[in-house]
């Protein structure tokens, strides 16, 4: 694994919930909030999942974690996507100071519980995206059932309408 290739991730996970997000913003409120689907609403996924994809990244960059994000602070799909860009940035940001050596690197923590924790960096890169890739997965699904697919969220048509990162 390299820089390079983490980088290309993080271009696509922002390329691919992009269209997500703009998909998500034609359901009525309604719809945002249905918890008609076994993983909760649309509006619980991408609180969820925003939410984590924010603490990954305060851990690793050795900031503090956000704070709580809930489905109340952010009750509409506009609100929570002023929130998705700014931690697209964040992570954009991120990856340009990611080096091939820092990736093998522990990095360190306050867990939750208090306790100090660690962990090495490219298997928390790994697992951002990954966990990132089921919730999108979901969430595509569930507004493709209310009319609104994002359409194909393959990381080979990323690469080939921006490129691989260097």
């Amino acid at each position: 694994m390299s820089a390079s290739y983490f980088r290309t991730l993080i271009g696509y996970n922002r390329w691919a919930w992009s269209k997500v997000l703009d998909q998500v913003e034609q359901l009525s409120q309604e719809q945002y909030e249905a918890k008609q689907f076994n993983f909760g609403s649309v509006r619980s996924t991408l609180t969820h999942i925003s939410q984590v994809e924010a603490n990954y990244l305060a851990r690793q960059s050795g900031a503090e974690a956000p704070p709580r994000r809930t489905e109340e602070t952010h009750p509409t799909a506009r609100d929570l996507r002023a929130l998705w860009e700014q931690q697209f940035t964040d992570q954009e940001a991120f990856g340009k100071t990611l080096t091939d050596d820092m990736l093998t690197q522990e990095f360190h923590w306050i867990a939750p519980n208090g306790q100090p924790a660690s962990g090495r960096r490219d298997l928390w890169l790994a697992q951002l995206i990954n966990h990132s890739t089921q919730h999108r997965a979901e969430t595509a699904m569930a507004i493709t059932e209310f009319g609104h697919s994002p359409g194909d969220l393959d990381v080979f048509i990323y690469v080939r309408e921006h490129g691989a990162s260097d």
